[in-house]
């Protein structure tokens, strides 16, 4: 039984093996969902639903064979391909909110993050964000019906502004297209054109350089709200640039 992955090539699983690994994957999420009902079933039956906010979300997906990769990251030392770039298996994670009051929410397209959540909650306790040190935005005018964009753009990497580490995979998502640059010098940078392309299979980052472009300004400007010195700035700047 395949029960967990290797955090290496999926390749190195027979088909079988694949899709049994695939197939525990599948049942934990059956697990939880079960588990889940059970938890929201005691909220009903104890009388507090309606005063209740519920945040159902996670921290990070799981490759299970796309793009020749299983697990969350590379830490196989058979693996010789360096890290990892985060695409959607990986970094588009579920975010279903219940507000508190009895408000019918319908699904939203906007781009939000995980630090978004922190201030979400804090926003619909009636905490006053202004004057706060954090990052997150506030995507309760979204659970209110309102269509207002909390974020034009996404991040995703294991490393941004507060590591001395050097800068690793960076993921940057605007709904449509995604950038995956970094790795090592040799690893080419990637963009995919999401919307057309949701497995993220064809790499246009040669034909459509300047939207690769667009995006990783949008990052820089980023970095520059939240601080970024410009020694780190620099260095983001070379490996985008493979210099």
């Amino acid at each position: 039984p395949m029960f967990h992955p290797n955090y290496g090539k999926a390749e190195w699983y027979t088909d079988r093996e694949l899709r049994n690994l695939q197939a525990h994957y599948a049942a934990e999420v059956t697990l939880v969902d079960k588990q889940i009902g059970r938890v929201l079933r005691m909220i009903k039956d104890t009388g507090i639903w309606e005063d209740t906010m519920i945040v159902f979300t996670t921290d990070h997906g799981m490759y299970l064979g796309e793009h020749n990769y299983t697990g969350k990251s590379n830490i196989n030392t058979r693996d010789d391909r360096g890290n990892w770039c985060y695409l959607d298996e990986i970094v588009h994670t579920p975010l279903i909110v219940k507000p508190a009051g009895g408000r019918k929410t319908a699904e939203s397209h906007h781009l939000v993050q995980p630090v978004d959540n922190f201030a979400s909650i804090l926003d619909a306790f009636g905490v006053s964000l202004e004057g706060l040190k954090i990052d997150g935005r506030s995507y309760l005018p979204l659970l209110n019906g309102q269509d207002v964009p909390v974020r034009e753009m996404a991040f995703s990497a294991s490393i941004l502004a507060v590591n001395d580490q050097p800068p690793s995979w960076t993921t940057i998502n605007d709904g449509e297209w995604t950038l995956c640059f970094g790795g090592r010098p040799e690893d080419e940078n990637q963009l995919f054109h999401t919307a057309s392309d949701p497995q993220q299979l064809k790499n246009v980052w040669a034909e459509e350089r300047g939207q690769a472009d667009r995006l990783y300004q949008g990052f820089v400007e980023f970095l520059k709200s939240i601080g970024t010195s410009e020694e780190r700035m620099a260095e983001y700047s070379k490996v985008y640039a493979k210099a």
